[in-house]
Parts: structure tokens; sequence; C-alpha cells
């Protein structure tokens, strides 16, 4: 789990990272294992970390480790 990595966001209300999938890759014509891209348009998502809703354009997600898409416990 530890090397997963996922689409994420900063969530804009607070410090953490809003998820959306995880990364999945392809092969391109070379053979050779490279991400894939998301296509255009906007997503609606919810922080784990304080639950603020956000609205976030799918080109503006990055490939974030999973280790700071979980909320760490108090």
């Amino acid at each position: 789990m530890a090397d997963s990595m996922y689409w994420a966001a900063p969530c804009k209300e607070c410090s953490g990272m809003v998820g959306y999938r995880d990364v999945r890759y392809i092969l391109d014509a070379r053979g050779v294992r490279t991400q894939e891209t998301l296509p255009e348009g906007i997503i609606e998502r919810r922080c784990d970390h304080c639950g603020a809703a956000g609205v976030f354009a799918l080109q503006r997600l990055r490939p974030t480790s999973v280790k700071f898409l979980v909320p760490k416990l108090p």
C-alpha cells in the first residue's frame, strides 16, 4: 500500500488531500509503462480530513502517494 498512487488535489479548507482514484498505468507505443492522463472535466469530492466539499478540475489532479490521503489519527 505504501507505493500506491492516487490522483489527488489539495483540500481548499485544510491541509489535507482529496483523492479521486488510483493512478493507472498504460503502455505506450514503445512498450514503456507510463501514467494515464485524465480527461477534461470536473468532479465534486469531500475531504476525508475535514469533510469540506470541493469542486476540482480533473486536469489539476496530480499523482500522490497514498500516505498523504489517509487521515492521521489524533
